[in-house]
């Protein structure tokens, strides 16, 4: 299991020069502390192992994977925990607490909010980096340390926020086509006809998608297709032929073998081992990894 460690920044006011401050930094597992009925702090993961399921008073129910922001709000209760096949102990998240007026402005910044707790880091690698550093600047606390620290705060904010320069209409275009992926899960559409259903190429539709998700359209419709392979696997009784067709796939050895690529076990393992871990609820198909888009 990774072993728990935090910083509490020494400084926990470090003046009216500044919006924004920290009030600790960590690296965790998704152990403990998992349900906070009325939080008082304002709060963001970067999920670097496992997966994990985030449920909030604003209605939210999405599972964050490794590179996903997992954001945590003042006055919004929420509850965590590792989304089976995983169980807590396989899981790592770094973390910072943040205080003063800005705090949750500097998260939308990073493209979450209460209602879209859960989204891609920009560049997650960068981004526990960083965290790294804040977790060392703490704990040294050189003379510097709250300008520093300040300073790295709106670089990590750069690091996981949404790429620039999207447009609206760009974001639209990629999200309705989500949302056909979604409604269309059992089909056998590709890129290709998801492009002609909306008229436009696919190098344009793998733009959109790039900047509104920061990932490609294949990747997406591979997410849909097992995240909705997920919840058929641990909430019903089909077999892994009937679940392949389901979820799109035109061959159960192909979808057996994309499925074990990106949970790490075979369906019917990943099924046995679901069941044998804490139960949670699991959401609609709707609900997939991209639920919260970056724009």
């Amino acid at each position: 299991m990774v072993p728990w460690l935090i910083v509490q920044w020494p400084n926990p006011d470090p003046g009216p020069w500044t919006g924004v401050w920290l009030e600790s930094v960590g690296r965790r597992p998704c152990i403990g502390l998992g349900v906070q009925p009325e939080p008082r702090f304002t709060c963001v993961h970067v999920v670097t192992r496992g997966h994990v399921r985030l449920q909030n008073a604003a209605g939210v129910n999405v599972v964050a994977h490794p590179g996903d922001l997992l954001s945590m709000w003042p006055g919004v209760g929420h509850r965590f925990r590792a989304e089976p096949p995983c169980c807590d102990e396989d899981t790592e998240l770094s973390w910072i607490r943040l205080l003063g007026p800005l705090a949750p402005e500097v998260l939308r910044r990073m493209g979450v909010s209460p209602t879209h707790p859960v989204a891609p880091a920009r560049d997650p690698n960068a981004a526990v980096a960083t965290m790294a550093e804040l977790y060392e600047l703490g704990r040294r606390f050189p003379p510097d340390a709250d300008v520093r620290g300040v300073e790295l705060i709106y670089r990590l904010a750069r690091e996981c926020g949404p790429a620039t320069g999207t447009r609206p209409e760009q974001t639209h275009l990629a999200e309705a086509v989500r949302r056909e992926m979604v409604h269309h899960v059992d089909s056998r559409m590709n890129v290709a006809d998801y492009a002609a259903m909306f008229g436009v190429s696919r190098v344009t539709l793998y733009k959109r998608f790039r900047e509104a998700f920061g990932r490609s359209p294949v990747q997406v419709l591979n997410e849909i297709r097992l995240a909705h392979a997920d919840r058929l696997l641990l909430t019903t009784p089909l077999s892994v032929t009937e679940i392949a067709s389901a979820a799109g796939y035109a061959s159960p050895l192909y979808f057996s073998r994309a499925f074990k690529k990106a949970r790490g076990l075979p369906p019917s393992a990943y099924r046995s081992r679901g069941t044998q871990c804490a139960g949670v609820d699991v959401p609609p198909l709707a609900e997939a990894r991209l639920d919260a888009p970056r724009a």
